[in-house]
């Protein structure tokens, strides 16, 4: 009866030490590819965040998962059309970002502006094949 014990608390430790292998490990990003009106982008994508980079001025984004299934952030460049007073992303040229993607995650409808203006400006993307 002893030896069952043991035999169960050691496959019971195995377990639960896999179990905390598995939880320690973080999430891998899914690479996507998008062909947009900005240029070609390439999102790095968790389950609720994201970043990227794209074709204009050394163009690079981050931002989470927001409400209603929109990704919000903010893009920064080398250089852009406006330079704003503070400093996003290691540049003064920035603003934020709020993309929709479609259900199949094939199509996005996205709103930029500079700096801290309201998001109006049209961005637009469909999955590169």
């Amino acid at each position: 009866m002893r030896s069952l014990f043991v035999a169960s608390m050691l496959l019971l430790s195995a377990a639960i030490s896999a179990l905390a292998d598995d939880a320690v490990k973080p999430p891998v990003p899914t690479v996507e590819t998008w062909t947009t009106s900005e240029g070609v982008l390439t999102l790095q994508v968790l389950p609720f965040s994201f970043e990227g980079t794209y074709d204009q001025d050394n163009g690079r984004m981050v931002g989470t998962l927001g409400d209603g299934g929109v990704y919000v952030g903010h893009w920064g460049e080398d250089s852009s059309g406006n330079e704003c007073k503070t400093t996003m992303l290691g540049t003064k040229f920035w603003g934020h970002i709020a993309f929709t993607f479609d259900q199949a995650r094939k199509h996005f409808d996205g709103k930029w502006a500079y700096c801290d203006d309201p998001v109006d400006r049209d961005w637009t993307g469909d999955i590169a094949k």
